[in-house]
């Protein structure tokens, strides 16, 4: 992760005429294990909501960047991408699992958003258990 983001960092400041050494984004990346139950379910919000809690769209399924469109079936996705994978936590058939899929992040946007959580938290709660 390291090289991919100094490498887009290097082209992206390029384009843009940005100098200096800094980061292209706010922090460096980071992975945490995932080992509270609410966590889990957290991070299936997450990750479509923030485009629009960052204002960059008005719900999820207008962001052409990530993956929630194909995953919720408006558009077809990636190789690489296997929607299956998130939805078998959703029910077995794929429509009822989409549909529930749709309806989790739908709540986390009525409810105003990412649930939030401290970095303090999360790394309490992944740290090694002694």
């Amino acid at each position: 992760m390291r090289e991919l983001n100094g490498c887009f960092s290097r082209w992206s400041n390029s384009r843009t005429g940005r100098t200096g050494t800094g980061h292209l984004w706010k922090n460096r990346f980071r992975s945490l294990d995932i080992t509270v139950e609410r966590h889990f379910w957290a991070v299936f919000r997450y990750l479509p909501i923030n485009p629009v809690a960052g204002d960059l769209t008005p719900l999820p399924d207008e962001w052409r960047w990530s993956g929630f469109r194909a995953t919720i079936g408006i558009d077809f996705p990636y190789r690489f991408h296997q929607p299956a994978e998130l939805l078998r936590y959703f029910a077995g058939e794929p429509d009822v699992a989409r549909e529930r899929y749709r309806a989790h992040v739908d709540e986390g946007l009525i409810l105003g958003g990412h649930e939030t959580w401290s970095d303090r938290e999360w790394s309490a709660a992944s740290a090694p258990r002694a």
